[in-house]
């Protein structure tokens, strides 16, 4: 990051493509909250806060095999304000835990030098305010979990913090949660869902949507991770509220887990990646006020979800599109109970080149309503991704969005306009399966390629029944549109 940190720190289916030494400062407005970032005394060399009018630039701290650990008793950043990690060149992992009793409010910027990777743990919770920022080469973790478990059992611990081992760890291997872990909350002011934008010719609107999204991707709202690193929000209740999480061909996990768990941590080529296999119990999770989570870039990255009850409202979007190349890799979410609903995207799509990435949910009982789509597609050349939706119970799609745009609930795989591709399969299974009041599903083509398989399966009920407003049944739809087919893909420019 060439200079040091502390030299520099000062809604049918439009909806798819459519955006397609220890201080404490106690500070007056505008700063409305008292910031301290306060180092405890628990390690063999101790963290250093040195302040500089609102920054926090932090030294010291103890260093082993590439890994470099931080303790405080109190960790708050304020508006405007900046908490940034002096780190040597050679640091790979920074390990920084919170020993007090406060929740940390992060308002301001949290930086590290070079490409290290930060690890944030506060077992009392984590708010970020709409105002907070990533400056990190490397990718971040933040977790309400008591302590980071490494390889030689030892266990960079917030309640009980020994430095027996400290010294001879190497490779992170998981987070272990003790009794009541805290919440996380991502506040902002939401997407805004920017309009739907189309050109002159279907290469025009693929650059126009590119652009589109890749100044949504690279500007400074949200928490942003560089490219193909790992953003990864790890605890108790998980609520974005307004919130913006982003990481552009990247990998995003958001996990919502119970007392007395440990999510394994697993070390990939770049970034990491959480495995919940022998999580028991789960949390909720709340997606609202159009809050964003994106992966999408040059290659679309993978978005991960795990808890218990988790809710989609107020025009959320969750996002992986291709935008170059690179095929897509996806999103899946396991949880216990989902509603996607109030006009919420969950889509993977490619818009110029190479395979979608495909959706894929597992839960006991799914809904999705007033207008809510889980969706793929293909806007350039490749095929759209599946979209698999399975429940041990109920599924539910139902309504039209709210906004007065007549757009149908449902799932889909499209070929749009100027495309060339086949549209993929969706695959719905479940013990009832009900699709009402307009819902549809529809795997389709509108350009050059075909439409893929629907495939609708339950043990007891299947219920297809209503119309929506403009007086469209409820169906499930494998079919090629008025302008599609064999011979309209955007380089022949019959479409």
């Amino acid at each position: 990051m060439g200079q040091t940190l502390a030299m520099r720190a000062m809604k049918g289916d439009r909806g798819a493509i459519g955006w397609i030494g220890a201080a404490v400062l106690v500070w007056s407005a505008p700063f409305p909250v008292v910031a301290q970032v306060i180092p405890d005394t628990t390690l063999p060399s101790d963290s250093v806060v040195n302040v500089d009018g609102a920054t926090f630039v932090i030294d010291g701290g103890t260093a082993a095999n590439g890994n470099l650990f931080h303790s405080f008793e109190e960790f708050s950043v304020p508006t405007g304000g900046a908490a940034l990690f002096n780190n040597a060149v050679g640091i790979e992992n920074i390990f920084s835990r919170v020993t007090g009793s406060s929740i940390s409010e992060i308002d301001g910027v949290l930086g590290a030098n070079g490409t290290a990777n930060l690890f944030f743990l506060n077992p009392n919770g984590i708010v970020f305010g709409p105002n907070a920022r990533l400056e990190l080469g490397g990718s971040f973790v933040a977790s309400t979990a008591d302590s980071v478990v490494f390889d030689n059992g030892f266990e960079f611990s917030a309640s009980n913090p020994q430095v027996e081992s400290l010294l001879a760890v190497d490779m992170p291997m998981g987070l272990q949660f003790r009794d009541n872990p805290g919440d996380i909350v991502v506040r902002g002011e939401g997407t805004n869902f920017p309009p739907t934008v189309e050109g002159e010719t279907p290469e025009q609107t693929i650059d126009l949507i590119i652009q589109s999204q890749t100044e949504f991707l690279n500007n400074s709202v949200g928490l942003r991770v560089e490219t193909g690193e790992t953003l990864a929000l790890v605890g108790g209740h998980i609520d974005l509220d307004g919130g913006i999480l982003k990481t552009p061909s990247g990998r995003i996990e958001l996990g919502s887990v119970g007392s007395g768990e440990e999510v394994a941590i697993e070390s990939l080529n770049r970034g990491w990646q959480l495995d919940y296999t022998g999580v028991a119990s789960f949390r909720d999770l709340s997606l609202s006020q159009e809050a964003g989570v994106t992966a999408s870039g040059e290659g679309g990255g993978e978005i991960r979800i795990r808890g218990g009850s988790v809710t989609l409202s107020g025009n959320t979007l969750i996002v992986a599109d291709t935008l170059g190349t690179g095929d897509g890799s996806g999103i899946d979410l396991t949880v216990g109970q989902l509603s996607v609903r109030e006009g919420s995207r969950i889509t993977a799509g490619t818009v110029r080149e190479g395979n979608a990435g495909d959706v894929s949910i597992l839960a006991s009982t799914v809904e999705v309503l007033d207008g809510a789509q889980l969706s793929t597609f293909t806007l350039g050349r490749g095929d759209g991704g599946t979209v698999t939706v399975e429940a041990t119970d109920t599924i539910l799609f139902s309504g039209t969005n709210l906004d007065g745009f007549s757009s149908s609930s449902g799932a889909f795989s499209r070929v749009e306009p100027g495309g060339e591709g086949n549209a993929g399969g969706l695959s719905i299974v479940a013990n009832s399966v009900e699709v009402l009041n307009g819902a549809q599903l529809s795997s389709s083509t509108n350009g050059m390629g075909d439409g893929g398989t629907v495939r609708v399966e339950a043990t007891d009920t299947i219920l297809f029944s209503g119309t929506n407003p403009d007086g469209f049944p409820s169906g499930a739809f494998s079919r090629v549109n008025s302008g599609g087919g064999r011979e309209c893909g955007w380089s022949q420019h019959r479409c």
